[in-house]
């Protein structure tokens, strides 16, 4: 399984040499990076602006990653986690859920982009809070309040806790 976390680089990331200098450390390191967003200033005096993904293949190497970042500036961006609720009757979802598409999902629980399992269209999504680490399993609307209470809950998402990649 493999984790991320998003980034921001600021300032003159271009001609200070910041920017290839990061993306160094990430594959040095044995991450990978995805530049989601950049911004480069048109005027001398005008600051450069990049947003990365860094994936790595488990937590312990993204911190180790992420602390070597630190030292070249890089701020990680603050992302919510995705709000739990509990089913209110059998065969109900909560009001405003978030329903489920066929593309590759991860939700944002306890600080870390966890991936859904099994995605599929129009359902909802069920935490084992049982599991260690928890999983995030979709099911549809004939998920039980029974099996709810005894399994998990429902996610009511943010914002930005959730996160889907088509395959």
């Amino acid at each position: 399984m493999s984790v991320y976390e998003d980034i921001k680089l600021e300032g003159h990331i271009i001609d200070s040499l910041l920017l290839p200098q990061v993306l160094d450390v990430i594959l040095g390191l044995g991450g990978e990076y995805r530049i989601l967003r950049f911004n480069m200033g048109m005027e001398k005096d005008d600051p450069s602006l990049a947003v990365l993904r860094v994936t790595a293949a488990g937590e312990a190497e993204l911190d180790e990653i992420l602390r070597a970042l630190q030292q070249h500036g890089a701020e990680l961006i603050e992302q919510t986690d995705a709000a739990l609720e509990r089913c209110p009757a059998d065969s109900v979802f909560p009001e405003d859920f978030y329903s489920t598409t066929n593309l590759e999902t991860f939700i944002r629980f306890e600080g870390r982009w966890i991936p859904v399992d099994g995605p599929e269209m129009d359902c909802g999504v069920r935490v084992d809070q049982a599991a260690s680490p928890k999983e995030f399993m979709e099911v549809d609307a004939e998920f039980t309040q029974r099996q709810a209470y005894q399994e998990g809950s429902l996610t009511e998402p943010p914002d930005l806790s959730i996160y889907q990649d088509p395959p």
